[in-house]
């Protein structure tokens, strides 16, 4: 699955961290409307461009995206608009336990060496 992370500070990192360890997942680049980061590289990884570049220009050839906006409202709107066109991941390293009896939600990120035991559940990130 190609994938674009939305967000290119410090959460957008963490999610990369997370994502390059997981199978069948091809990180394309960051999508982030700060002007100053477009066509920049974040951890060798491109800026593509911004959230409208994303939806106008992207569809096609992108199958997925992981939410990386630190501010729960942001974040929130920012989802609601992408999942309507995308498919939202979830970021799980591989370094991470999670129960077979836990449920996660959709565009979650569950970092190295969490541990998520039986009966829990984590929400639509």
């Amino acid at each position: 699955m190609k994938i674009v992370i939305i967000g290119a500070s410090g959460h957008g990192k963490v999610a990369f961290d997370a994502l390059k360890t997981m199978n069948g997942i091809a990180i394309a680049g960051f999508i982030d409307d700060a002007f100053e980061k477009q066509g920049k590289k974040i951890l060798a990884v491109p800026v593509l461009g911004n959230i409208d570049f994303l939806m106008e220009e992207l569809q096609e050839t992108i199958d997925g995206v992981f939410v990386a906006i630190g501010n729960n409202y942001i974040r929130k709107k920012i989802t609601e608009r992408v999942s309507k066109q995308f498919t939202l991941v979830n970021a799980i390293h591989s370094k991470a336990i999670i129960s077979e009896y836990a449920s996660l939600g959709k565009g979650v990120l569950v970092v190295a060496g969490a541990i998520i035991n039986s009966g829990s559940k984590i929400s639509d990130g």
